[in-house]
């Protein structure tokens, strides 16, 4: 572990003269964006099989997803948005296939831009794999089943590689993996993700507890409005109860709606 740790890139490091850019290091470190936090790489989920007392340890659970159609920022930011998830629910992360991305002309993977294997070499709770590799390993093996159903369901024409040059491109894939996984109907204008602590149910009941004492003001408060936070964002390490505030100003859902709740069904 160690000596990958020294072959491969560094998190939240930027080196601009690699690729032709400034050597200014305070420019340099104006561009990079990810903060290396020490105490992230031994963070493991409390949801991960190693923690969760009603999971066999060695169970692994997957998170799979789409990348997002728009440009490369949103591209980017639903990425980004995937790893955070996966490495919180204590799932790994699997890669989707290179493809055709918009405004590119070329097909690309997500490895082409992000240092993953940095990141997962780093942070002990974070594990990625490719989709080929989640094939092989689980889908060509029998051990996926349409959700539902519990029916073997294999990739189509079990092919294992996919790509931008497959006839019919990645969509059958895709419909494939909706049929495999949970996949909940979360609109982010309507609800923010609540992660629970723990597997417990009291964990899942926390979240909702906090979340109506904002709705009804019995926390204190009155309800939370965008431009309460403008210029003035709630700190990471705030209670629970002040970042729920921030997280649900804007949604649109009515009541319990305004939370898309990661409970048991899910996990």
């Amino acid at each position: 572990h160690d000596s990958i740790k020294h072959d491969l890139h560094p998190v939240a490091h930027l080196n601009c003269a690699d690729h032709g850019g400034p050597t200014d290091p305070q420019i340099i470190e104006e561009m990079v964006f990810w903060s290396d936090i020490p105490t992230d790489a031994d963070y493991l989920s409390p949801l991960h099989p190693l923690n969760d007392p009603y999971t066999p340890d060695d169970t692994e659970k997957f998170l799979t997803f789409e990348p997002d159609h728009g440009g490369w920022n949103n591209i980017r930011m639903a990425m980004e948005t995937a790893l955070v998830m996966a490495h919180a629910m204590g799932r790994t992360l699997v890669l989707p296939p290179e493809q055709k991305l918009y405004n590119f002309e070329n097909s690309f993977g997500f490895k082409d831009f992000f240092h993953l294997d940095a990141i997962a070499g780093e942070h002990k709770g974070f594990k990625v794999i490719t989709m080929e590799e989640f094939l092989v390993r689980e889908a060509i093996q029998g051990k996926m089943v349409e959700y539902g159903t519990n029916t073997t369901l294999y990739p189509p024409h079990k092919q294992t590689s996919w790509g931008y040059g497959t006839p019919d491109g990645v969509k059958p894939l895709f419909e494939y993996l909706r049929k495999i996984g949970n996949t909940p109907h979360w609109s982010p204008y309507d609800c923010a993700l609540a992660i629970p602590s723990s597997t417990e149910p009291d964990a899942v009941e926390e979240l909702k507890t906090t979340l109506q004492s904002i709705l009804d003001g019995s926390n204190g408060k009155h309800m939370p409005t965008l431009e309460e936070f403008n210029s003035n964002p709630t700190p990471v390490d705030a209670p629970m109860v002040e970042r729920m505030r921030e997280m649900i100003a804007d949604k649109l859902g009515k009541g319990d709606q305004k939370l898309c709740l990661y409970d048991k069904p899910l996990q």
